[in-house]
């Protein structure tokens, strides 16, 4: 009886209007899908760019499984869901990762198509047969599944006045234009101070840097140490891993054996900073290319691609 009048009581305050006093706030709301992005007519998908699977039986319940996903920025984050892969809209352009996983050898089979067009989504008696592409090819599916990116949670910030910007604008300390809220995570828009600029980033680390930025603010504790955004994901037999955001990279510099699947691509920019690493199967050039990043150091291409030099040595 007990348990029962204490879930009664919190349904009750849940459900009506209550005003709680506070001292500080804090707003995680995150993102949600970014349905928006895309719009069916009888089955019809336009200007979308996407990236195909094609997935076994045995992972999923369905013979073929269509991952479509919008590809339209500029930060190589790659996540996963289930066994297939699900890119953000910031997750191709300019970037070679990708690439490569299309010719990687995996133990099922995984098509991936970048650059292609979806013309239209056929289907019979309410299901989907298969994807129409752009070229006229039709590729046969049980399901379609997808991954467009989502859109900043910022509602709630919107209706009691505060500011947002494509996401809730924050500063280094995650306090709003209020400043007794906070926000934290992938509904922010946060300043990047290492690059000079503000964005929404899509990450765990980035969330738990900027809970760190809230909980010193709140308790009066000095600011932690900018972080160097980085992101990763395990897919099959490959670790990928990456770290900064390369703005304003004009040159891509490969360490590593690509065909052996244990290389990084160093982004640097004209004056030969690093801006950011993409590392597969490289966990020492990425946390090597981490350390170079946050001391915003120069480096001569011909170093970054002899293996002979170090990651001690480039990042000392």
């Amino acid at each position: 009886m007990a348990v029962g009048m204490a879930l009664l009581a919190c349904f009750a305050v849940l459900c009506l209007p209550v005003f709680l006093p506070y001292g500080a706030l804090l707003n995680a709301t995150f993102s949600k899908v970014a349905t928006s992005f895309i719009w069916f007519n009888n089955f019809t998908l336009h200007n979308i760019e996407f990236v195909f699977f094609e997935l076994s039986a045995t992972k999923l319940a369905v013979k073929n499984t269509f991952l479509l996903g919008a590809a339209s920025a500029t930060i190589g984050t790659i996540m996963a869901l289930v066994i297939a892969y699900v890119t953000t809209r910031r997750a191709i352009r300019g970037y070679r990762t990708l690439g490569f996983l299309a010719t990687a050898p995996v133990a099922i089979v995984v098509t991936i198509e970048l650059g292609a067009g979806v013309q239209a989504l056929d289907g019979a008696n309410e299901a989907v047969t298969g994807v129409r592409l752009a070229d006229g090819r039709v590729v046969p599916c049980d399901a379609v599944l997808i991954g467009v990116g989502g859109v900043p949670n910022e509602e709630l910030a919107k209706a009691a006045g505060i500011d947002c910007d494509g996401g809730i604008v924050v500063d280094l300390n995650a306090r709003t234009s209020d400043p007794d809220i906070f926000a934290i995570g992938d509904c922010t828009k946060r300043p990047l101070p290492l690059y000079n600029r503000t964005m929404r980033l899509e990450s765990v680390p980035n969330a738990l840097e900027q809970a760190k930025q809230a909980a010193s603010a709140i308790c009066g504790r000095p600011q932690p140490a900018p972080e160097v955004p980085w992101f990763w994901s395990d897919q099959y037999d490959l670790r990928l891993q990456i770290v900064g955001i390369p703005f304003d990279a004009t040159e891509v510099v490969v360490r590593g054996d690509i065909a052996a699947g244990k290389f990084a691509l160093f982004h640097l920019t004209a004056d030969g900073t690093v801006q950011a690493v993409e590392a597969v199967n490289a966990s020492t050039e990425f946390m090597g290319g981490r350390r170079i990043i946050q001391r915003r150091k120069q480096l001569n291409a011909a170093r970054i691609a002899d293996l002979g030099v170090t990651m001690q040595e480039l990042a000392s």
